[in-house]
């Protein structure tokens, strides 16, 4: 299972996304990483998790617009995500994780990234 959560302080916002593998017992292995620059982006709009663990998301500025998006991963065995790509015509609805491989679409045409 995979979240974003947006946590607001008195002076500024942060996105916390959460990976919880809730199949392990007693309290599953639990993964949060948190980013700042929240102000920049209307926060998480597609969110896919693989079976492993892998997670990846697309966060983005005026969405409903189609302005910028951005394409990001954290595979089970990273520390820190990696953006895969950031630009305009990022079809948010488009995100899968197959295997170790994100595939999403940009303007219409298929794009991927390896999550390693």
């Amino acid at each position: 299972m995979a979240y974003a959560v947006v946590e607001c302080g008195p002076l500024d916002c942060f996105v916390k996304l959460v990976v919880e593998d809730l199949r392990s017992k007693p309290y599953g292995r639990r993964r949060v990483f948190s980013w700042e620059d929240y102000a920049m982006f209307d926060g998480v709009v597609a969110m896919r998790v693989s079976p492993r663990g892998d997670v990846a998301w697309v966060d983005c500025s005026e969405c409903a617009s189609r302005s910028v998006a951005a394409v990001w991963a954290l595979g089970v065995t990273n520390t820190e995500p990696k953006q895969l790509e950031n630009g305009r015509g990022i079809a948010p609805r488009s995100l899968k994780i197959d295997g170790t491989t994100v595939r999403w679409r940009r303007n219409g045409r298929q794009r991927s990234a390896s999550l390693r």
